[in-house]
């Protein structure tokens, strides 16, 4: 067999090399799999979710929301809304312009939509012309689908240039102590690293029923601080708790029937690579030797390796395990590859024998699997076509090992190989 050109950067030799470790590690679990109608409507909430939850949303209550939460499916959850991307051009400024005011804003103006539309339109465009003022809702309207929540401040957000500061943050509600809005709270930070939640802010003065801080700034300039009492009409919030909006949905998700439920399918929609029955025994070679088709340089233009010069990938690491190749629905071939994996291991060049299966009984699914494993005493990996390409696999039985120099493919035929197996 010809040798193959090589002619790329030392680095990916090395890489060559060990690749031939790497495609046996896609397990039946990892292998990309074809989704049922029922999982594409899953898939497509998810991205729905992702594509209307906005950059408003700020990361360090989700921080804290993940430890608070509890369940690895409510984190799952938080994750996809810390992925989110802007919908809107504006929203990706709004979002730099949040990581360069950590530290800067200084007014936190809690609102509700319960204010109502006109006078939140106000307050977003006031806040819109002060970079030192950070509008916080709680949450979305009660009721709502959590994106079309989002969705909804977003579009506010977005109708004013420069977008103002705005963002959801339960945790700062609570921090803060706020029942009814609007309400300012003057902040500065403390020589403390900054927490999730805002734990290294401390208050400075607030005042409730007012929309503007110049009064109050006005007040603290003249050595005035804490609370400033009620200075104009108050509502209640509107939104409840996100946080607690998101552990209500997450309590009624049935996550074990989910899990069964994506479980059984695996095996319908796995993907399988099944190969012919070897009908006559056969030995055949591969030459993995690489040729260098230029020189290659390195970056002080040193020559490392030089036109013409070969590599043997298995002079550098040694092949010191074989591969069974078979078809689990020959029980015949089950039979076969357990045999020839015990005398394999007499063999004390070999180390590990590796079972690579070309297809699973889909109708019996996982109770075929777990059958096939307890059989053979080990776990059963599934044929990938990497494998297929790497070593020129044709049919089944067959048994991958290696020599110094070569890869070494032995096609069993099956009506003999049956036939020197013990019966005990």
């Amino acid at each position: 067999m010809k040798n193959k050109s090589w002619a790329v950067r030392t680095h990916y030799f090395k890489l060559s090399a060990v690749s031939l470790l790497i495609g046996l590690c896609s397990v039946a679990y990892g292998q990309s799999v074809k989704l049922s109608p029922e999982d594409k409507a899953i898939v497509e909430q998810a991205k729905e979710l992702k594509k209307n939850a906005a950059t408003i949303i700020d990361s360090d209550w989700l921080s804290k929301a993940k430890a608070n939460m509890q369940t690895d499916q409510a984190q799952r959850l938080v994750d996809e809304l810390t992925q989110s991307n802007p919908v809107h051009a504006q929203l990706k400024q709004a979002k730099e312009k949040k990581k360069a005011l950590d530290g800067e804003y200084s007014n936190i103006i809690f609102i509700s939509y319960s204010l109502g539309e006109q006078t939140l339109k106000e307050i977003l465009k006031q806040a819109s012309e002060d970079p030192s003022s950070l509008l916080v809702m709680r949450g979305i309207p009660d009721g709502t689908k959590l994106w079309e929540g989002m969705r909804q401040l977003q579009l506010m957000a977005t109708s004013f240039n420069p977008v103002p500061n705005i963002i959801l943050n339960p945790t700062l509600f609570k921090k803060f102590n706020i029942e009814h809005v609007p309400t300012i709270v003057k902040v500065e930070r403390s020589v403390t690293p900054s927490e999730p939640g805002g734990d290294n802010l401390v208050e400075i003065a607030r005042v409730k029923g007012m929309t503007d801080p110049q009064w109050m700034n006005g007040r603290i300039d003249t050595g005035q601080k804490g609370d400033m009492g009620v200075r104009g009409p108050m509502v209640e919030i509107a939104e409840p708790d996100l946080i607690d909006v998101l552990k209500a949905r997450v309590a009624t998700i049935d996550w074990e029937e989910k899990k069964a439920g994506a479980l059984a399918r695996v095996w319908k929609n796995q993907q399988f690579y099944p190969l012919p029955k070897t009908t006559k025994e056969t030995v055949r070679t591969i030459d993995p030797t690489l040729v260098v088709t230029r020189d290659i340089t390195g970056v002080n233009g040193e020559i490392i390796a030089k036109k013409g010069d070969t590599y043997n990938p298995l002079g550098m690491l040694p092949f010191d395990f074989a591969l069974m190749v078979f078809d689990p629905l020959d029980q015949k071939q089950v039979e076969i590859a357990k045999h020839k994996a015990e005398q394999l291991l007499d063999d004390p060049s070999i180390n590990q024998v590796i079972y690579l299966a070309t297809q699973i009984d889909r109708d019996k699914g996982w109770d075929f699997f777990n059958d096939l494993t307890d059989q053979l005493d080990a776990h059963v990996f599934l044929l990938t076509p990497d494998i297929i390409s790497r070593f020129e696999l044709r049919h089944v039985p067959s048994i991958v090992t290696a020599d110094d120099k070569h890869f070494v493919i032995t096609e069993l035929e099956v009506s003999k190989e049956i036939l020197d197996i013990p019966v005990d």
